[in-house]
């Protein structure tokens, strides 16, 4: 919720959260250290719901299957997004790296940081 009300605040929207509004509210608060915290926190949650086997870490097959669930099956596409965040090249993505990159996206307008997702704003 409160990343909900970060969103609609900053945008003017009262209590509409479109695509717009996520990107309008995106640049107008890409620097703020809280807006990060709240999206780090959501963030979190989502990465401990995709690890199926609590081990602290995603495997290709659970970050696959996330993307499986929202309906995009491109596999190559996947394997770009997931070894492009798995920046230790180990096999897995911590929740370090997950958090990190997803920030880096919605956050940033410079593309060097968003190699595989090209920049949202």
């Amino acid at each position: 919720m409160q990343l909900f009300t970060r969103f609609t605040k900053a945008s003017g929207a009262k209590d509409v959260l479109t695509e717009d509004v996520v990107i309008q509210s995106v640049k107008m608060q890409r620097d703020d250290p809280e807006m990060k915290k709240s999206m780090s926190d959501v963030l979190i949650s989502i990465f401990t719901a995709m690890d199926a086997n609590h081990d602290g870490h995603l495997d290709f097959e659970e970050f696959h299957r996330a993307f499986d669930h929202s309906g995009m099956v491109d596999i190559d596409f996947i394997r770009g997004v997931f070894d492009d965040i798995d920046v230790n090249h180990d096999g897995t993505l911590s929740i370090e790296e997950y958090v990190k990159a997803v920030i880096d996206y919605m956050c940033s307008d410079d593309e060097a940081t968003t190699t595989v997702f090209g920049p949202l704003v």
